[in-house]
């Protein structure tokens, strides 16, 4: 089975470098806002032809636990590195998976911790538990 660990293996494998930081005032809560479209379908059917249907949807069905876990492991530590390295993770699972739009919400959260500030992460809460709804029609 597909876990967040491997995942983040593959990840971390990648070596891809982050993107510039950019300074955010420390005011709390930010408002987080994602611009993309929710679903990168192209990067879903790159994954698919990669792994196949049955893993790609096995780290759909993981997805959403695991980011709920992330989530709340950034709510626990506020903005210190801890909460900062689960959004870093979460933003590259979500974009790993074409879920663009979580992905978005996940960078935006990050780079607010990165600048001190507290995110509002509720956006983000919704659109991860939102994603379940089209994995869960098509099965």
């Amino acid at each position: 089975p597909v876990t967040r660990a491997k995942l983040e293996a593959v990840i971390d494998a990648l070596d891809l470098p982050d993107a510039p930081i950019e300074e955010i005032p420390a005011e709390a809560p930010v408002a987080v806002v994602a611009t993309a479209p929710e679903v990168d379908h192209e990067q879903q059917q790159a994954l698919i032809d990669e792994l196949g249907a049955e893993q790609f949807d096995e780290l759909l069905a993981a997805f959403t636990a695991d980011a709920n876990e992330l989530i709340a492991e950034a709510r626990a530590h506020g903005v210190d590195d801890t909460a900062v390295r689960a959004l870093h993770t979460l933003k590259g699972m979500a974009r790993t998976l074409g879920l663009s739009h979580i992905g978005d919400l996940a960078c935006a959260a990050e780079l607010a911790c990165r600048g001190g500030a507290h995110p509002d992460l509720a956006d983000l809460v919704a659109a991860v538990d939102a994603s379940q709804a089209p994995a869960k029609a098509a099965a």
